[in-house]
């Protein structure tokens, strides 16, 4: 993995990438919250409302599945020192 291509302005920095990272995952699951508190007080359909935040639920994992490969990869390149 080459971390310059990663992240330019990291400068090869593996754990400014994985603050980078952390920082996005975070800001993604507030902005999740603040959608299933808005659209647990909206008027709609129970169906409706369930699909929602099913989908938004499916998102959010997916999201941290992500974010959790991209930390082991970055991190098992940090400690080998590999950079392909």
């Amino acid at each position: 993995m080459d971390l310059e291509l990663l992240s330019p302005s990291a400068q090869g920095d593996i754990n400014g990438l994985l603050g980078r990272f952390a920082a996005l995952l975070l800001f993604v699951s507030l902005w999740l919250g603040f959608l299933v508190l808005v659209l647990g007080s909206a008027r709609m359909p129970p169906l409706l409302r369930y699909i929602a935040v099913l989908a938004m639920e499916h998102f959010l994992i997916a999201t941290t599945m992500l974010a959790v490969g991209l930390f082991a990869a970055g991190t098992r390149c940090s400690r080998t020192g590999a950079t392909s």
